[in-house]
């Protein structure tokens, strides 16, 4: 059990290990971590990661604030869209431009073997 600073318990399952080069390390989830960070105040409620679905706004944040915060995040999102969909029509043309080379080398191929065929 441990005791935060406001006094309440938390349950925790961690393991002490002993590692490789004799260091002594302490396992523990995140779930759990998480939840004595909560406890002692060190991450806000509604800061932590929510499902989808689920409110996504920080404590205490205002109506613009939480606006604002939304906005600038479609935004880089939209930018980050833009670059990939780019990068993905790229190597669409060079895998298309590939496929050319191949089927062109496939025909030189047949041809040759035809010509040596015939000799």
């Amino acid at each position: 059990m441990i005791h935060s600073p406001q006094m309440r318990v938390c349950e925790v399952n961690m393991k002490i290990i002993k590692t490789a080069s004799g260091k002594t390390q302490i396992k523990i989830s995140q779930k759990e971590w998480q939840s004595i960070g909560k406890q002692a105040g060190w991450i806000k409620e509604s800061a932590a990661w929510q499902p989808f679905g689920e409110s996504l706004r920080y404590e205490g944040e205002s109506d613009e604030q939480y606006k604002q915060r939304l906005l600038k995040e479609k935004e880089r999102l939209g930018k980050q869209y833009e670059i990939l969909s780019s990068k993905y029509q790229s190597k669409r043309m060079e895998v298309h431009e590939l496929q050319k080379a191949i089927e062109e080398t496939n025909d030189i191929l047949v041809h040759v073997t035809q010509e040596l065929e015939i000799a």
